[in-house]
């Protein structure tokens, strides 16, 4: 691990790392990450992505496989993936709701437009709900690099996969 940085520093000082070291990772520090990661925006505060952590050496040669033998995942104490999720919307959103309130975010007024206008603007997608989720997982991933960076920690965004053995 290199030295922590602030966030301009570690916007300016990441590379994507295509080698890594194999020792793991203190729980604090993933936790930290997972909670930098998710106070990301998205649309509505949807949160509309899902983070899996992959560290078990199987599923670590897996995804190896299904990145078309990158060798990233096999090397990495562990891997992030973030999963575009374009229905969570049509789930319980209550709790979303409650953590505006809560944390002063949102007044009930927001909260009451918002129930509406919510699934107005998901309708007026139409077949573009997808590429609003990934595009909010995208923000999510970038924030969890740069909090990676600042924490001294090297990672490397992958792009080359098969979606269908990543989902598998």
């Amino acid at each position: 691990m290199n030295a922590p940085l602030d966030v301009p520093s570690a916007i300016l000082h990441r590379r994507s790392i295509k080698s890594f070291q194999t020792r793991s990772v203190p729980p604090e520090l993933v936790r930290r990450l997972v909670e930098l990661a998710i106070a990301a925006p998205s649309s509505y505060n949807l949160q509309d992505w899902r983070i899996v952590l992959i560290q078990d050496e199987m599923q670590k040669v897996a995804l190896a496989e299904a990145c078309f033998g990158q060798q990233q995942p096999i090397q990495a104490p562990m891997t992030f993936i973030f999963a575009a999720d374009p229905n969570s919307w049509k789930g319980d959103i209550t709790p979303i709701y409650e953590q505006g309130i809560r944390t002063g975010a949102w007044t009930e007024e927001t909260v009451e437009y918002f129930k509406s206008a919510i699934p107005k603007f998901q309708a007026s997608l139409g077949g573009r709900s997808r590429e609003y989720a990934v595009k909010d997982a995208m923000i999510a991933a970038t924030h969890m690099v740069l909090a990676a960076e600042s924490l001294g920690l090297s990672t490397c965004f992958m792009n080359g996969w098969s979606e269908e053995k990543v989902k598998g």
